[in-house]
């Protein structure tokens, strides 16, 4: 273990509460969504345990793959009480993705395949939750528009990374063969705090729907389609202002 893992194990909680304080301050008030400091406050002291276990960041990986598809599982055949198992595992799931990232720099194993590997797990259960509660919506109420939200809600969340992939992959192509500096990354900072918000705002849905199912998943659903309808048309744009270079391959 780290002599900075030990000394994150050694803390106070007030101690490392205001060690997350600042970073949810450090780029101004609110540069980092509540829902994040929540997930660091606790890898503060579950990653100690993780090391101590001696599990690889393979094996977290791993991990959180059951994790979700449990969750999956729970909540398209189990209903709402399954849910309620879903969402817990679901929170699990997360908590690991913050300890797999401080693990990796506590024992200096990070590599570019595991950020790879991480990206797409979050990608594959954004994707598979929002599925399985439309899902556990269609057998409790059959195909309401709810459940058509909800698939559309899933539907643009692929979408929405697809296109991201596909705007960096065509910048680095314009830049390599036009001797250009095409970002192949997307600068938002001037929309990192509405981000942060809609981030709470959809994690407090989920929380809620706990007790309150329905409105809740609607509220959920709905801000997840604005989230993304934001910014698919964010991408769209930057690509019209960064890519408008004439294409001499044709």
């Amino acid at each position: 273990m780290s002599l900075s893992m030990v000394r994150a194990q050694n803390l106070k909680f007030a101690e490392s509460f205001d060690v997350v304080k600042k970073h949810f301050m450090r780029e101004g008030f609110y540069s980092t969504a509540i829902t994040e400091c929540v997930y660091d406050l606790i890898t503060y002291y579950f990653a100690p345990i993780i090391l101590k276990l001696k599990l690889s960041l393979n094996d977290i990986s791993l991990i959180r793959i059951a994790l979700v598809i449990s969750c999956v599982l729970f909540t398209i055949f189990g209903g709402l009480e399954g849910w309620r198992i879903g969402f817990l595992l679901f929170f699990i799931a997360n908590i690991l993705d913050y300890v797999d990232g401080r693990v990796a720099r506590a024992t200096s194993k990070g590599t570019y395949f595991g950020h790879f590997i991480d990206g797409l797990i979050d990608i594959a259960s954004e994707t598979m939750i929002r599925f399985a509660l439309a899902w556990g919506i269609y057998h409790q109420f059959g195909f309401t528009p709810l459940f058509w939200l909800g698939i559309l809600s899933m539907m643009l969340t692929s979408f929405h990374i697809f296109l991201y992939d596909r705007y960096s992959a065509f910048a680095r192509w314009i830049s390599s063969t036009n001797n250009m500096n095409i970002s192949p990354v997307l600068q938002r900072k001037g929309l990192l705090k509405p981000q942060n918000v809609m981030w709470d705002l959809e994690w407090l849905s989920l929380f809620f729907s706990l007790a309150f199912f329905v409105q809740a998943i609607w509220i959920y659903f709905i801000l997840s389609l604005i989230h993304q309808v934001f910014f698919i048309t964010y991408i769209i744009n930057g690509a019209h202002d960064n890519m408008r270079v004439p294409n001499e391959a044709h």
